[in-house]
């Protein structure tokens, strides 16, 4: 009996090791099937504070990795939450509309949209639009308007298709297949405040989002980076965020075509890239709408946006001269001696500034009638010698003088941001040094609240970890109530709100083109205004920075473009001021723009020999404006760019994909301009053409 047993015991004990032995190549195999790859590893837990346990209780999968970028918490392959398609896609009149379930409880913040509508619309033959939105309840959706389709292009130059269960939208060309979006490669998630979606482009050749300052034109997938989308009066020297909310990108395919993706959004936002390569949105409002342009050429995309968002307007030709800025003038007098000087040195200038400093007290409206005496009488004179004056004004009313116009007619006429909480006006401060207290009409009036406490603070924490200290950092409370919703849907809207008011007033009262400059922007602003990068600094990288937001806000629709010349912090060197000069003199938007309590850099500061330099190039400038005006009439027109990368014009040419310290005035003349210090050469790429040379006119290559 023993032996008996023992050969049992054995026997079973061979057994269980077999049993074990399958059961772990079984998992193993499982495993290597389901196992994610570093580089297409989404981030599953995009705010701060991420452990295994809270990773694992949103579905999810810990891997601690040393690597850079590579997310720890990520979506598996075959993960349980997401949508799926219920029943099947309907045929619509414009396309095809379906009902998306959630496939499981499982949330990552919580409050999870049970039921989402797709539509999908074949809007043009080139143009597409889909829409991800609660099919029960109205949400948000930005006041923007947008072209509407009417009926289903009949000849579409694209297929869509879906998958059901998960659910994944898939967007390709008839011509050759390509993929221009595919969802497969993330999950969906609809939450009331916090929505994601991700899609795996043709290749890693991805240009545009902003507003923020690139270290180059092209993105670089591999470095994961995010970028936030929320508009925030920043230095664009200190990364993260800037004034602009520009969720669009343009994508060069493989074969020299190129596509462009819009996402129409308001709320704050961030993108990730990742070496895929793939891109994931994620917001914390509003819907999903998204619009899909197939070019087929890169510039044919621009075209196609504009179509949708609005052609950039035609700016006067005036304000296509030299211009002339700083904030510090402090005196009638300063102002009057440079004209002066600009005059002695024979420098063209069309137009002079006065900043904040011209103001009483910097109440709008105003000018210091002791230190800016006679104010008006110099606007008139200047006028006749054909300069023009432009004054910069603060998008906020002082609210504690009494006998004040603007604040009396505002209150009277009720166009003030109401408290969230008391339902009166909302005060704060522009300036810690001001002691006036004023009603904030714009973004960056910084009123430090905290924010009601029924917006998700989960999310918000990865937001404010890029976007400043708390999301209400130079801004209002996010449950401020404004005319079209509360501050937390609207804040990335405020700038591009006040230009449409701006310019219309300009344009009633003179009864001709006027031009507008606004920091904060939005898509479609490039219809009503031009836009400058910021306050940047005297530091050689701006000059390259410049160009590459240049390209991006040419891309973005808005081409009345340019950077502060020599820069609004610091001070310059002379031989970086001159050779931010020749730059700048090849800005659409050209003004030399200072700091308060910087030294002088106008073309006169640095003495005779500077200025002849720079009469110089801004004499090729003014001799060229028929040309740049042209440009300009062409982007009203059909909403072609003005200033664009070298690849729009030579798509084939893959080289030219990646070079952004060179560029184009429209399709034909080529700046390469000395971008460092010491340099008096630049190495230049010539594409393959005919070219001659500005200056002798003879062919060169």
């Amino acid at each position: 009996m023993a032996a008996i047993y023992l050969e049992q015991v054995l026997s079973l004990f061979l057994l269980c090791s077999l049993l074990h032995s399958a059961f772990s190549e079984l998992r193993n195999t499982r495993s290597k099937q389901r196992s994610v790859s570093d580089q297409s590893k989404i981030d599953c837990y995009p705010e701060m504070g991420a452990s295994r346990a809270s990773c694992q209780s949103r579905g999810c999968t810990w891997e601690e990795r040393s690597e850079k970028g590579i997310p720890w918490c990520f979506f598996p392959q075959g993960y349980r939450g997401g949508y799926r398609i219920e029943e099947t896609v309907q045929v619509t009149k414009l396309g095809y509309q379906a009902r998306l379930k959630r496939r499981s409880d499982i949330t990552i913040y919580d409050k999870a949209i049970d039921e989402v509508g797709l539509d999908v619309e074949f809007q043009t033959e080139d143009r597409l639009r889909f829409k991800l939105y609660d099919s029960r309840n109205k949400r948000y959706e930005v006041p923007v308007p947008m072209p509407k389709a009417t009926e289903k292009a009949v000849n579409p130059k694209y297929k869509v298709e879906f998958k059901g269960d998960p659910f994944s939208l898939k967007i390709s060309r008839k011509d050759n297949g390509a993929v221009l979006w595919d969802s497969s490669v993330g999950v969906f998630i609809f939450e009331d405040q916090y929505l994601q979606i991700s899609t795996k482009p043709p290749s890693s050749f991805v240009f545009g989002f902003g507003e923020q300052e690139h270290k180059s034109f092209k993105h670089n997938l591999s470095a994961w980076e995010v970028l936030p989308i929320f508009t925030r009066d920043q230095f664009p020297f200190n990364g993260g965020n800037l004034y602009g909310h520009h969720p669009f990108y343009t994508c060069m395919e493989n074969d020299g075509k190129a596509h462009g993706v819009f996402l129409l959004n308001s709320n704050a936002m961030e993108i990730a890239l990742q070496p895929e390569p793939a891109i994931t949105y994620r917001t914390i409002g509003g819907i999903l709408d998204f619009y899909i342009f197939l070019g087929p050429t890169p510039e044919e995309v621009i075209m196609q946006y504009t179509e949708v968002i609005g052609r950039p307007f035609l700016p006067p030709y005036w304000s296509l001269g030299f211009q002339l800025s700083r904030w510090g003038y402090n005196r009638i007098e300063t102002v009057k001696n440079l004209v002066k000087s600009m005059r002695q040195y024979d420098i063209p200038q069309d137009v002079q500034y006065g900043d904040i400093d011209y103001m009483t007290r910097q109440k709008d409206f105003t000018y210091d009638p002791a230190n800016f005496k006679g104010l008006p009488e110099f606007v008139q004179s200047i006028k006749k010698d054909g300069l023009r004056y432009i004054i910069i004004l603060d998008p906020a009313i002082g609210a504690n003088d009494s006998n004040y116009q603007p604040y009396d007619l505002g209150n009277e006429l009720n166009v003030f941001i109401k408290d969230g909480d008391t339902g009166g006006n909302l005060y704060g401060k522009v300036r810690k040094y001001l002691i006036t207290t004023i009603i904030p009409l714009v973004s960056f009036v910084a009123v430090f609240r905290d924010l009601n406490n029924t917006l998700r603070q989960h999310y918000v924490d990865i937001l404010a970890g890029i976007i400043g200290n708390i999301m209400a950092d130079k801004t209002v409370c996010m449950n401020a109530k404004q005319a079209n919703d509360i501050h937390y849907n609207v804040h990335s809207l405020y700038g591009w709100s006040q230009t449409l008011i701006t310019i219309e007033a300009a344009r009633n009262s003179t009864g001709k083109r006027s031009v507008v400059i606004s920091r904060s922007t939005f898509p479609s602003s490039g219809k009503y205004a031009g836009h400058w990068l910021g306050d940047n600094k005297a530091s050689w990288d701006q000059l390259h920075k410049s160009i590459i937001g240049m390209l991006e806000f040419n891309l973005f629709g808005i081409p009345y473009i340019g950077a502060d010349v020599c820069g609004f912090f610091d001070h310059p060197t002379k031989e970086m001021c001159l050779r931010w000069t020749q730059l700048g003199a090849f800005y659409p938007f050209s003004r030399n723009h200072n700091g308060f309590g910087n030294k002088a850099q106008d073309p006169t500061a640095f003495g005779v020999e500077f200025a002849k330099d720079a009469r110089k190039v801004l004499q090729i400038r003014y001799r060229l404006l028929p040309f740049l005006y042209t440009l300009f009439y062409k982007a009203n027109t059909d909403g072609s760019t003005v200033v664009r990368p070298l690849m729009h014009e030579f798509p084939k040419e893959s080289v030219t994909w990646e070079i952004d310290r060179q560029f184009l005035w429209g399709p034909n003349l080529l700046i390469s301009p000395v971008l460092e210090k010491g340099k008096t050469s630049v190495e230049a790429y010539f594409p393959d053409s005919r070219w001659y040379s500005y200056y002798t006119v003879n062919n060169v290559v």
